[in-house]
């Protein structure tokens, strides 16, 4: 269309996985979004074509603990500060989510000294039980290139408004 056109593209896997709290599917699927949008940038010009690359929430996965700089994030550790029962933790969990575990009574977390944390179908260690995990409340990134990126900057409910602009539909025709 010599007018151009929009697409939109969503990591619906990404989200996915993270309700599911398994970090390695997110972080997969994260990296093939990431060379998706990498795809798009090699057969677009910057002169006439605006990406926006942003999510419309954030998940309640977590880094916990300091680990050795280059260690796998997927893994286990103890860090500098180990935990109280010993045990190792997963280095990502969820604040809420299906990987809470009650093995007995007591309410003792699991053992995750045999575990594979680095699975794909690891399901990592939540502090609340829910059967699946929840959304954030954070604001998320957005990052741009092209015309008028310098518009996307902020907060993310603006992103609507900065794109009409940058398309100059709307109430924006006439600056263009």
């Amino acid at each position: 269309n010599e007018k151009g056109f929009f697409l939109m593209v969503e990591g619906g896997r990404i989200d996915m996985a993270h309700h599911g709290s398994r970090p390695r599917r997110a972080l997969t699927d994260t990296l093939e979004f990431s060379q998706s949008v990498e795809m798009a940038v090699k057969m677009t010009s910057e002169e006439d074509t605006l990406i926006i690359v942003t999510a419309d929430h954030s998940h309640v996965m977590a880094f916990a603990g300091y680990h050795t700089k280059g260690s796998d994030v997927l893994g286990t550790g103890t860090g500098i500060y180990p935990a109280e029962d010993i045990m190792p933790y997963s280095k990502l969990s969820y604040t809420n989510g299906p990987g809470y575990d009650i093995n007995d009574t007591s309410c003792r977390r699991g053992n995750l000294r045999e575990v594979d944390t680095s699975h794909n179908d690891f399901v990592a260690q939540s502090a609340a039980m829910l059967g699946s995990e929840t959304h954030g409340g954070e604001d998320v990134a957005i990052y741009a290139s092209g015309p008028m990126a310098h518009l996307l900057q902020g907060e993310q409910h603006y992103i609507a408004h900065a794109a009409a602009y940058a398309a100059c539909i709307g109430e924006n025709q006439d600056h263009c």
